[in-house]
């Protein structure tokens, strides 16, 4: 099953169902860019997946996501769609500074959870 969903509703005409099924993902999605443009890179880091995770050292993503924080100062999501097909997703996502806008990110679901695959 693959679904994609809006910010806030089922973009692929879905029912309930399938928009609990994903939001999940969605969660996580929030939850890593908002740790990231934080400057939380230990917060950040945890929500990588286990491959991210081997190839990216928490000192690093702590400098990367503290530059992020510095140089976007809290922008904010204006859109997020998602689409799941088992345990493997996609996330799109866009904020009011466009640079840092995201499309078709990977992300992976491990132990149950949600982690960004793109590394």
């Amino acid at each position: 099953m693959v679904l994609m969903l809006a910010l806030g509703s089922a973009a692929c005409g879905g029912d309930g169902e399938e928009a609990n099924s994903a939001e999940p993902l969605r969660s996580a999605v929030r939850s890593y860019s908002a740790a990231y443009l934080a400057g939380d890179g230990q917060g950040a880091w945890e929500l990588l997946s286990e491959r991210c995770r081997e190839r990216l050292s928490v000192d690093t993503m702590t400098a990367l996501a503290g530059e992020a924080a510095r140089r976007y100062d809290g922008p904010e999501m204006t859109s997020l769609s998602v689409e799941v097909s088992g345990d493997l997703g996609r996330a799109t996502y866009s904020f009011t500074v466009g640079e840092i806008n995201q499309d078709r990110e990977p992300w992976a679901r491990e132990h149950g959870a949600w982690h960004n695959d793109d590394c």
